[in-house]
C-alpha cells in the first residue's frame, strides 16, 4: 500500500491488487475531503477484486474478447476467461501483484510481467503522479516476445454520481450494445445519445463505446463543489461510458482500441484496432484528471 499526496489531492495505491487506486480524494480549502474517484465496492476491492477499485489499468487489451481470440498480422492468440464470465475481460494487469520500482511523496512507479501461460510475453509499467490538483497515470507495455504482439491500453476510473452530476464530451460514433455486453454496430452519435452538451447521466442502463473522441471529458460535480477535466494521449480516441442505474457511481474509460475489436487491422473509420507491437518496442499512453474548485 502506497499513500501519495499533493497540495490538493491524496491517493492510495495498492500495487499488490492490480496497481489499482483505492481512492483519490480532493482536499477542500476548509481541510475536509471529498472523493474525486470512487470505489464502487470497497469490500470487494479489499477482498482483492481490483475491478471494484476507484481506478484500475486495462492491459494488454480492454473490455471483452469475442471468441477469446486476439489477432496480429495473421497470427492468432487464444486467451482464457479470467472471471466467471465466458469471455476474457480487461486484460491481466488488474489481476497481478505489481513490483514497486520507485516511490516519492507525490509519485510511484511499478512493473508487472505477463503471467505464466499467457499467449505472449510482455512487461507492463505504470507511473502514478499527483501534482497540485491533478492526477497523471502513465501505463506502458514493452514487447518481450520474439514476434509482434497485439496490445491495447485503457483506464477505468469510477466517479461519484448524484442527481446534480453532469457529463460532457465530444465523439463521432456511438456503438450499440448487443448480447454479452459486446458492441454490434456503430452509428453517428445522435443528439439523444450525445454528451456534446453538458447533461445528466441517463436513468437507464448505459454501457457503450464512443469512437472518435477528441477530448476533454468534463464532469461537473456541483454538490461536491468541483469540476473534473479529463484528457488522454492522442492515440486514445475511444471512450467507454458505463453508467448502471440506481448507483452512486459511473465510469468513463479512455482506451486505445474499440471495445470488442481485437485485431490489429481495420479499414473502418468507426473502428480503432489493437496496436501491433514489434519485438522490444514500447507502447505507452497517459490519462490526466484535473480537479478545479467551483465558485462558491
Amino acid at each position: 500500500m502506497l499513500d501519495l499526496r499533493s497540495r490538493f489531492l491524496v491517493a492510495r495505491v495498492l500495487p499488490e491488487i492490480g496497481s489499482c487506486l483505492e481512492s483519490v480524494m480532493l482536499i477542500r480549502p476548509d481541510g475536509t475531503t471529498t472523493p474525486v474517484l470512487l470505489a464502487p465496492s470497497v469490500a470487494a476491492m479489499q477482498a482483492g477484486d481490483a475491478r471494484q477499485a476507484a481506478h484500475f489499468p486495462m492491459l494488454p487489451f480492454v473490455n471483452r474478447v469475442p471468441g477469446n481470440m486476439l489477432r496480429c498480422e495473421g497470427r492468432e492468440f487464444s486467451v482464457a476467461p479470467n472471471t466467471d464470465e465466458p469471455l476474457a475481460l480487461h486484460g491481466t494487469g488488474w489481476q497481478g501483484s505489481w513490483r514497486v520500482l520507485s516511490q516519492s511523496p507525490e509519485a510511484c512507479e511499478m512493473e508487472l510481467h505477463a503471467p505464466t501461460g499467457f499467449p505472449f510475453d510482455f512487461r507492463a509499467s505504470q507511473k502514478i503522479t499527483l501534482s497540485d490538483s491533478a492526477l497523471l497515470i502513465e501505463p506502458g507495455l514493452t514487447n518481450t516476445s520474439s514476434h509482434p504482439i497485439p496490445v491495447g491500453l485503457g483506464f477505468h476510473p469510477y466517479f461519484p454520481r448524484d442527481q446534480a452530476t453532469r457529463l460532457q464530451f465530444n465523439a463521432d460514433w456511438f456503438w450499440l450494445e448487443g448480447p454479452g455486453h459486446l458492441p454490434t454496430d456503430a452509428i453517428r452519435t445522435p443528439p439523444e445519445l450525445s454528451f456534446a452538451m453538458s447533461r445528466a447521466l441517463p436513468d437507464h442502463w448505459r454501457a457503450n463505446c464512443f469512437t472518435g473522441w477528441t477530448g476533454p471529458v468534463v464532469i461537473d460535480q456541483p454538490a461536491r463543489g468541483h469540476r473534473i477535466e479529463m484528457i488522454a494521449s492522442k492515440g486514445l480516441r475511444d471512450l467507454m461510458v458505463y453508467a448502471p442505474p440506481g448507483t452512486g457511481f459511473f465510469a468513463v474509460e479512455p482506451q486505445s482500441h474499440t471495445t470488442g475489436f481485437l485485431d490489429t487491422q481495420s479499414d473502418s473509420p468507426t473502428t480503432t484496432p489493437l496496436h501491433a507491437l514489434r519485438s522490444n518496442a514500447q507502447f505507452a499512453a497517459w490519462m490526466k484528471v484535473t480537479v478545479r474548485f467551483l465558485p462558491v
